[in-house]
């Protein structure tokens, strides 16, 4: 419901959700979206695969599902999703190792905003 509209107008049309969105994601349910466990699902599963196949590479994505990611990577309860401030335009690096998934840099790169 919110696909290519700015955060402005999001917080304008939908304040009671925005909040809600911001302050407890994992309780948020908006007609014909995702909730916030089934993107982490899908961001999880498709980054496991890909792995899996010995991939190099680099996912582009919003802050949040990137959040959901590495939460859910390292195993940390996805409730734990703003603990993470990702930046737009920023690098972060997981990658495979023998004790799971590393997280060897978060918000690196060059930072657009």
């Amino acid at each position: 419901p919110w696909e290519g509209m700015w955060i402005d107008e999001i917080r304008r049309r939908d304040p009671d959700e925005w909040r809600a969105w911001r302050e407890h994601p994992l309780d948020l349910r908006l007609p014909g979206a995702e909730t916030l466990e089934q993107v982490a699902d899908r961001m999880e599963q498709g980054c496991l695969a890909w792995m899996a196949r010995g991939g190099e590479g680099v996912i582009v994505s919003h802050q949040d599902p990137l959040a959901a990611l590495i939460v859910r990577l390292i195993g940390m309860p996805l409730s734990s999703l703003r603990a993470l401030d990702i930046r737009p335009g920023s690098v972060s690096v997981v990658r495979s190792s023998r004790h799971g998934v590393t997280v060897e840099s978060v918000n690196t790169g060059i930072v657009l905003v």
